[in-house]
């Protein structure tokens, strides 16, 4: 055949709408690139207890460890978006198991109760005609968590804490651990820059 015959065949397989369709596809090829979401990894763990000379520790980190599973629950594959306060590129969170993969870390230093007076309540009823008031004191139960986040040389303290009237905790170490986790997302998202440009770093160091 013809190679004119060849080119006006291909000419005419050529729809005058493919050209824009085509370049829609490869803009938004090109805004899929801009917009991927900024992902960071974690690393939490539970800090290590103190070992007298004699190899005699405190007591049990049990519940600091209970506090290192809600963390990583509140953080595990979980979105963050920026607000006024926290500027910077909506981020999903991984938690990854080896240090050397991390981004930041988190490390669960300390937690505990404390009492607060909130002052007293009096009930006053009467029965046979007789007033009877009973005074209670009003006390308020914190339960607080510690956190370091630490990348590189940088260490930072985050403290996150509920108050209730109850005896048990009612979620207050699940929403700690939830508000710590924000609060650990705030400032990565302020960072943001210095993170990304530590994720080059360690990516091209891994190069071969």
């Amino acid at each position: 055949m013809p190679a004119a015959t060849q080119e006006g065949r291909l000419r005419k397989g050529i729809h005058w709408w493919a050209v824009p369709v085509l370049l829609l596809a490869v803009t938004g090829s090109a805004l899929a690139v801009v917009k991927q979401k900024f992902l960071v990894s974690v690393y939490i763990k539970a800090a290590a207890q103190e070992v007298s000379s004699d190899g005699f520790v405190d007591g049990s980190n049990v519940w600091i460890r209970d506090s290192v599973s809600d963390l990583k629950k509140a953080m595990d594959g979980k979105e963050f978006t920026p607000n006024k306060t926290c500027p910077g590129t909506r981020a999903r969170y991984k938690v990854v198991d080896n240090y050397a993969d991390a981004d930041l870390v988190l490390t669960v230093a300390a937690r505990g109760t404390s009492a607060t007076d909130l002052g007293q309540r009096t009930t006053m009823k009467f029965y046979n005609g007789v007033l009877l008031a009973d005074t209670v004191p009003t006390v308020g139960v914190t339960r607080w968590v510690s956190v370091i986040l630490s990348v590189a040389n940088y260490q930072k303290e985050l403290l996150a804490w509920h108050t209730n009237k109850s005896n048990w905790s009612a979620g207050a170490w699940t929403a700690d651990a939830k508000l710590l986790g924000r609060i650990a997302a705030c400032w990565v998202m302020v960072n943001e820059k210095r993170i990304r440009e530590r994720q080059g770093e360690r990516d091209n160091a891994r190069r071969p």
